[in-house]
C-alpha cells in the first residue's frame, strides 16, 4: 500500500517519527542505566561463588526502578550465566513453558515455596544440595539468618548482598 502525500505532510511526518524513536531511545537508555545501577550491588559478589555451583537466592526487598518487575527479582541469573551457576530460584526451569530444567532427582526447593514462605522456608532438607545462599536486604540478626548460620558461612557482604557457604560438614553450630 502506497500513501501520497504532500512532501510538507510527508516532512512533519518524518520528523514525528524521529521525535518518537529519539524519545524511545531515551527512555530505554534511562532504564537501562537505572537497572544497571541497582543491579551492580546485586553482581559484586560473582567472584565469591564458585563456578558451577548451586545457589539458592532469597530477596528480602524486590523493589526498585521497575515498574513492573523489581530488578533484584531475576538478579539471580547473572550468577547463572557468568559463573555457570544453577540458580535454585530459576521461575523458568520450575515448569513446562521452557526449554530449561532441573536434573531428574534433584533435592530442591520449589520456587514457589520459597517465593510465598521466603522469610520462614526450612533450608535444612536441602543443604546437601545448596552450596551457597545469596541474601539480598535479610534483615540483621533475623530468624532467618541464624538458621541460615547453622549450615552456611557469610563470605562475601556487600551493602544489602551477603552470601553464604556451606560450611564443611554442614552439621549445625553447638546450641542450634
Amino acid at each position: 500500500m502506497t500513501v501520497d502525500l504532500p512532501a510538507r505532510a510527508r516532512k512533519l511526518f518524518e520528523g514525528i517519527c524521529l521525535v518518537v524513536a529519539a524519545g524511545c531511545a531515551a527512555q530505554v537508555g534511562y532504564y537501562h542505566w537505572t537497572l544497571a545501577r541497582e543491579i551492580s550491588p546485586y553482581t559484586s559478589g560473582l567472584e565469591a561463588v564458585e563456578r558451577n555451583a548451586v545457589v539458592l537466592p532469597l530477596s528480602f526487598d524486590y523493589s526498585g526502578g521497575s515498574w513492573l518487575i523489581g530488578p533484584i527479582a531475576n538478579a539471580a541469573g547473572h550468577y547463572g550465566v557468568e559463573r555457570g551457576a544453577i540458580n535454585l530460584m530459576n521461575y523458568e526451569a520450575d515448569t513446562q513453558h521452557f526449554p530449561t530444567a532441573f536434573k531428574p532427582g534433584l533435592t530442591r526447593p520449589s520456587v514457589a515455596e520459597v517465593f510465598v514462605h521466603e522469610t520462614s522456608f526450612d533450608i535444612a532438607p536441602y543443604k546437601d544440595t545448596i552450596d551457597y545462599v545469596m541474601t539480598w536486604s535479610m534483615p540483621a540478626g533475623s530468624e532467618y539468618e541464624r538458621a541460615i548460620e547453622r549450615y552456611y558461612r557469610p563470605i562475601w557482604v556487600s551493602g544489602k548482598l551477603t552470601i553464604f557457604k556451606r560450611a564443611a560438614g554442614a552439621t549445625p553450630k553447638p546450641g542450634q
